[in-house]
């Protein structure tokens, strides 16, 4: 029986299966059965991983069997796992290439636990937007990473199992971010991810998030991003985007294939 090797891995609990090489096949049914909580190995998403003389390239596909563009928290567990694999050496920055187009990440330790510094590149198509008005949100802004988000500054945490489905739909699909400053230097942060559903992190969030609150003037260049699994450091600009915080290694295994 064949057999397809997998590794496990979690960003602040945004958690991952990361699998050597590209999808093939009946991909969407493959990432669906393995994401699956009771049924399979249980994961945020699925992780492919790809190695070429001079770049990395990395594929992400949300539990549902969408793919995304771009998962920040999914990029710092690939490029740990680069580093364990022996395809790139420890501090050394490393291109990559994903459907958000050119990322690089650095990565230091030696497990199962990493620092992983990203540069994310620039955001696009930032605006205010005005949000529904039975919205539980004082105001809204958009931002693109690849991947769309809509960035909601909350007093109140609502619930997210009903307003993160209404405002992704109202927002075009949208990852949903419900932040709230707590002073100049940290911001709490919830999301709902698009294809997904509430998750514990999200890195291109924790970076829409950052951009919102300099855009409201809520906070300085660096800041503490506090997400329900943990912290990001996110800084830089606009143009050049800067996030850094855990990626772990948790176990590996084999699924059957059919």
């Amino acid at each position: 029986m064949a057999e397809l090797t997998f590794y496990k891995w979690q960003g602040l609990g945004n958690d991952f299966v990361l699998v050597a090489g590209g999808p093939e096949g009946d991909n969407g049914n493959l990432v669906r059965r393995l994401c699956a909580r009771r049924w399979g190995v249980g994961a945020d998403g699925v992780v492919y991983l790809e190695r070429s003389p001079r770049e990395l390239k990395m594929r992400i596909f949300n539990s549902d069997g969408s793919e995304a563009a771009m998962c920040g928290n999914g990029l710092r567990c690939a490029a740990a796992q680069a580093l364990r694999w022996g395809w790139i050496g420890e501090g050394e920055e490393v291109p990559f290439t994903t459907l958000a187009g050119p990322k690089r990440a650095t990565v230091w330790g030696q497990g199962p636990s990493f620092k992983v510094q990203v540069e994310m590149g620039a955001a696009a198509g930032v605006e205010e937007v005005d949000l529904p008005p039975e919205s539980p949100g004082r105001r809204g802004m958009a931002v693109n990473l690849g991947n769309p988000h809509l960035v909601v500054e909350v007093k109140e945490w609502p619930q997210l199992a009903s307003w993160g489905p209404r405002l992704e739909e109202w927002g075009g699909g949208a990852n949903v971010e419900f932040m709230r400053p707590l002073d100049r230097k940290r911001v709490e942060m919830k999301v709902w991810e698009h294809g997904v559903g509430e998750t514990l992190a999200c890195g291109t969030g924790a970076c829409a998030t950052w951009i919102a609150a300099r855009r409201w003037g809520l906070v300085e260049e660096r800041v503490t991003v506090q997400l329900p699994g943990g912290e990001l450091q996110i800084g830089g600009s606009e143009e050049a985007l800067a996030m850094e915080g855990e990626a772990r290694y948790v176990f590996s295994g084999r699924w059957p294939l059919p």
